[in-house]
């Protein structure tokens, strides 16, 4: 998401460090959570017109189902106010916790995203070519990424993620073949002790290639519950956030953050509903009484 193509994107959009517009649709939705023509700052916005790749998996945490990730992604093609033809990809979609199922009080849910590619725009971690990192746009206080809703939706789906995405970046064929890589993975984090703890994620993006120009995505979309400490992801965020910036760049600092890949076994809790529904709200506050 940051980058110089992804300038005027929309929330669904592409690099942090751009201004983000809302994602408009003017006509029959694309897919489950793809608009038929989102404004993303390109004229003559075209879906390739092949199967869209859709993606439904369960997401554990601590060996147990808290919900499941839905996402849509395909390639597009359109030029830039000034002509400039671009070519990109869409992923969209979200997390949807499961019935009975809550984040306890001290944490909260979010999406962390880092992104590698020869084409890095302005970003606000002054990486350069080839380097990972995070695609965040609030002055790197957190590894929140930005785009954490659906896109406008003709018929959006009910019920809607309990936290949303969306993220179209694009880059300028006149650059060259390129590949634009990111890294997204779900999270829980304690705002006060500025911990986070990665629950799984995915990986996407896009290539770019010339004469003739054509865009293909990376691959179909897997999710992985559990996201290991050398994986790209938690390598970038615990460099990025440790106070200093990430290692090679001058001048950039950023929040410190705790960045966890262990399980987060008191992140997520039963409803007091469903605590109710089993008959273990009362006990439980019988023995508090007791106690």
């Amino acid at each position: 998401m940051t980058h110089t193509s992804r300038r005027g994107a929309a929330v669904a959009l592409a690099t942090l460090s751009t201004v983000l517009f809302p994602v408009v649709a003017f006509a029959q939705d694309h897919s489950r959570f793809l608009p038929g023509s989102p404004r993303v700052g390109l004229n003559g916005f075209t879906w390739s017109g092949g199967r869209v790749d859709q993606l439904t998996a369960a997401v554990e945490a601590c060996g147990r189902r808290v919900g499941e990730v839905r996402f849509d992604q395909d390639t597009f093609t359109g030029t830039t106010p000034r002509g400039t033809a671009s070519g990109g990809n869409a992923v969209a979609g979200g997390f949807w916790m499961d019935r009975g199922i809550t984040t306890d009080a001290s944490w909260r849910l979010g999406w962390a995203q880092v992104v590698r590619t020869e084409v890095p725009g302005r970003n606000e971690w002054a990486a350069t070519r080839n380097m990972w990192f995070p695609d965040t746009n609030n002055g790197r206080t957190s590894p929140d990424y930005p785009g954490q809703r659906l896109p406008n939706l003709a018929t959006p789906p009910n019920p809607g993620p309990t936290l949303g995405f969306q993220d179209f970046p694009f880059r300028f064929f006149r650059d060259g073949a390129q590949t634009w890589t990111a890294e997204l993975a779900l999270f829980t984090a304690n705002d006060r002790t500025h911990e986070l703890c990665l629950i799984g994620m995915l990986t996407w993006g896009f290539t770019l290639t010339t004469n003739p120009n054509a865009v293909a995505r990376l691959g179909p979309l897997a999710w992985t519950n559990g996201v290991a400490a050398n994986s790209n992801i938690a390598r970038t965020l615990t460099d990025a956030f440790d106070g200093n910036g990430l290692t090679g760049t001058n001048g950039v600092t950023s929040t410190p953050w705790t960045i966890n890949t262990r399980d987060c076994c008191d992140c997520f809790v039963p409803t007091p509903s469903s605590l109710v529904a089993f008959g273990l709200l009362p006990l439980a506050s019988r023995r508090r009484r007791a106690a």
